[in-house]
């Protein structure tokens, strides 16, 4: 028996079982091949089975999984040169990536593939990649970019006699167009995929083209040829053995009967699918079935059934996103936020508070939820010395790829050698923040945390004190949601439409001084009144979705105090820390920002800003709050770890410096400090989840700290959940560019309140009420600008 042949039998096998929508059985040959591989010593075999690996993995849904795989493969071709290898990887990679959303990552991959075939003319996967590029591109909005990576793939491919590459690139052309309005020409495009896919056998391309013809047809409401589509697409799913591509497409059939208004056929196609997604390979095609049943009991107005439906389908989301970085797992529920809408709906119209409560907490703040439930493991773990080496090399080729830029910038030696650089640089950021997220899943892997599961009603009302109230909200493809919770009870409520108080929000937000106060009546009127608070409400905890994470409820509910929850269970968590009480403040501020090595950083952080503005104030904010103060040239990350080791727990953590959010890469979002030779002056989210920062309070008395990335379930990801991971349980942050002399004063205000030299002062979320209120008791600093961008984050007593 010759193990190399076994080894290859083993390997092809495997590429046939994952095209006949098998991928278990593809991955158990794929293992037993890569066993017999490095037996034998086959570095070139044991890359090509793991690259395969990666790729069914991906198909099944597995990204961190697949990314994790595909990274370690990239660092073997790099080092033995091998690069071809590395642009085929790099392209896995990008698919990852553009599936998880993360598409400027995917670019980045995609781009540095391009380069590399580009390099050495590989004609055909030039014009694979572009068409991989000219999809991201899409995705992004960037359509006219998109329609020239398309134009020139498809005049390779075709060049080339390369037709299934051409038929695949007329797909996308199709959903570019169709996005574009052009829904003709979209149709045409499918069309002629098909025929050519047809003529060369490919399946897939073929599937997907006509699926997308019948999608196409279901949106101009030609429900009975978007049938004969699908039928047609079902029937090809049937002949090759594509189990997914059958429930997706059986899902698809019944979709368009409930359209139709027959329910009853659409019933029949949905059952059919339920027999065979038991053994479904694909858990996204469960959740999708999933999905439109709960949407074919709504319409049915049986919104109880609808219900059950989407408890299914939310337990394949949530063992979809366990173990993701805190971005992933946003987007993974991202993804499916057509369900959450659905569920939303559903559980409004059935009356059932318990059902929505559930269906949000599942949606939101999961994975906070997820690493405070584990924090103790977590501690446990350190980041290795190659994930930490991987992130400096990161950052220096980011460094070197800006010098680069900007020489460009300077010599004026064309647009092509400009748009290199600014690519080369974009790519070097991209890397960075790729190799954070594997920071990040390590450690949740060697901590090995387990899915954490959402506490019920029951629990969260007994978190509440008697005057408080939990409010969540949701917006929904239709209407407004909300939920109000108290200890006594509990209450869903219908809102106005989702658009309408979008454009509210948007409006009070886009003041000239942050906020327009002529738009304050027209937003309480959609989103408190409805609500009907009793006047024993005396506490309000927002727990906020989309926009609405950054809107100052304080402004909305003058008579209340007001803090935000992430979610009730991660609130509950938090209360864990509640009788926890330290000691003195250590503060934070007025950073050198004039140093070599700030300047240097600064670049690479935000964007090639030269210089950060000094803030002269923060100075005498630090001597008046704090006990232990670093100032100036000892205001550095270094000296933060050397007093959070002094001390077993801090009454609070102050900083007074500038902040930058990245809105891209919320892990990335920082606080800059002053460099030194250890640290780099920028400290962000990320680096804050790898510390311990036993703390009874954090402030960020900085710039737009209270701000990071939206996610449509998941709310806002950035500095001040990294802050409550780490330890501290509350956290005091700002949601715009803030007034230096005015911060100043009402941080004085707020401490001389919250943490009296003698006896003990009022809540934090009463302080800041206080504090707010005594701001704005001064002529000059009136204006909600002044003082209405501070929100408690956390516990808010």
């Amino acid at each position: 028996r010759d193990p190399q042949r076994i080894a290859q039998s083993l390997h092809n096998m495997a590429i046939a079982k994952d095209g006949l929508g098998e991928p278990a059985s593809a991955l158990k040959h794929l293992h037993e091949a890569l066993e017999l591989r490095q037996g034998l010593g086959d570095v070139r075999g044991v890359e090509e089975t793991r690259s395969v690996i990666a790729g069914v993995t991906t198909g099944t849904g597995r990204y961190g999984e697949a990314l994790g795989i595909y990274e370690a493969l990239l660092r073997a071709r790099r080092e033995r040169r091998d690069l071809e290898g590395v642009a085929s990887t790099l392209d896995g990679m990008g698919q990852v990536l553009e599936r998880q959303g993360h598409y400027a990552e995917a670019l980045a991959s995609y781009a540095e593939s391009l380069e590399l075939r580009r390099r050495l003319k590989l004609g055909p996967q030039i014009s694979y990649t572009l068409t991989n590029m000219g999809e991201v591109l899409r995705l992004l909005g960037n359509y006219d970019q998109a329609r020239e990576h398309y134009r020139e793939s498809l005049a390779l491919s075709r060049a080339m006699g390369d037709k299934a590459t051409t038929s695949t690139t007329l797909t996308n052309l199709g959903l570019l167009v169709e996005d574009l309005g052009d829904d003709e020409k979209a149709l045409e495009h499918y069309t002629e995929s098909a025929a050519i896919a047809e003529e060369i056998g490919a399946v897939s391309t073929l599937l997907h083209a006509l699926g997308n013809v019948g999608v196409l047809q279901m949106k101009r409401g030609d429900h009975d040829k978007a049938l004969e589509s699908h039928n047609r697409v079902l029937a090809l799913s049937r002949e090759s053995g594509d189990k997914a591509g059958e429930i997706a497409t059986l899902s698809n059939i019944g979709h368009a009967h409930v359209w139709r208004g027959d329910a009853e056929r659409a019933a029949a196609a949905f059952e059919e699918a339920l027999k065979l997604v038991e053994d479904a390979p694909h858990r996204d095609v469960s959740v999708r079935l999933f999905t439109n049943l709960a949407l074919l009991e709504l319409l049915r107005e049986d919104p109880a059934k609808a219900v059950d439906w989407v408890d299914r389908a939310l337990v394949e989301v949530a063992d979809l996103s366990t173990g993701l970085a805190e971005g992933e797992g946003a987007v993974a529920r991202d993804a499916h936020s057509g369900l959450f809408d659905i569920a939303y709906r559903a559980a409004l119209r059935a009356g059932d508070s318990a059902a929505l409560l559930r269906f949000l907490e599942q949606g939101r703040a999961g994975s906070l939820r997820e690493s405070i439930g584990s924090r103790a493991a977590l501690e446990a773990v350190s980041i290795s010395k190659r994930g930490l080496a991987a992130l400096n090399a990161a950052r220096q080729t980011t460094r070197e790829a800006l010098i680069a830029y900007k020489r460009a910038r300077r010599a004026r030696g064309g647009f092509a050698a400009l748009r290199q650089a600014r690519a080369a640089w974009n790519a070097a950021r991209a890397e960075v923040g790729r190799v954070a997220r594997d920071i990040e899943r390590e450690q949740k892997r060697a901590a090995a945390i387990t899915l954490a599961i959402p506490d019920d009603l029951a629990a969260i009302q007994g978190y509440l004190a008697p005057g408080e109230a939990l409010v969540y909200y949701a917006l929904t493809a239709a209407e407004g949601v909300a939920l109000v919770v108290r200890r006594s009870g509990s209450r869903a409520v219908a809102l106005p439409k989702s658009v309408t108080i979008q454009a509210a929000a948007e409006a009070l937000l886009a003041g000239e001084r942050s906020v327009d106060v002529a738009q304050l009546p027209a937003l309480r009127a959609l989103v408190i009144e409805p609500l009907g608070l009793d006047e024993d409400v005396t506490r309000v905890l927002v727990s906020p979705m989309g926009i609405l994470g950054y809107v100052p409820f304080a402004l909305l509910l003058p008579k209340r105090e007001v803090a935000y929850a992430p979610s009730g269970t991660t609130h509950g968590l938090l209360k864990q820390d509640a009788s926890l009480r330290g000691e003195q403040v250590f503060a934070l501020g007025d950073p050198d920002y004039g140093t070599t090595v700030n300047r240097r950083a600064l670049a690479v952080r935000a964007g090639g800003v030269a210089r950060l503005a000094a803030l002269p104030a923060t100075k005498q904010e630090v001597e008046a709050v704090g006990d232990v103060r670093r100032l100036g040239a000892e205001a550095t990350e270094t000296a933060l770890d050397v007093a959070l080791g002094k001390r077993e727990r801090w009454r609070a953590v102050h900083f007074a410096c500038h902040g930058l959010a990245n809105a891209e890469h919320p892990l990335l979002s920082a606080l800059a400090v002053t460099a030194d030779h250890e640290n780099d002056g920028f400290l962000t989210a990320l680096e804050i989840m790898q510390m311990k920062i036993p703390s009874d309070l954090v402030v960020m008395s900085a710039c737009e700290t209270g701000k990071g990335r939206i996610y449509k379930t998941e709310g806002v990801l950035g500095l001040t959940r990294s802050f409550m991971f780490a330890g501290s349980p509350r956290v005091l942050c700002s949601l715009w560019k803030v007034d230096d002399e005015a911060t100043r004063a009402l941080m004085i205000k707020f401490y001389e309140l919250w943490n009296p030299k003698e006896g003990k002062g009022p809540g934090a979320a009463a302080a800041l009420k206080q504090a707010q209120a005594f701001i704005r008791g001064h002529d000059k600093w009136k204006h909600p600008y002044f003082w209405a961008a501070w929100v408690l984050w956390g516990l808010p007593d």
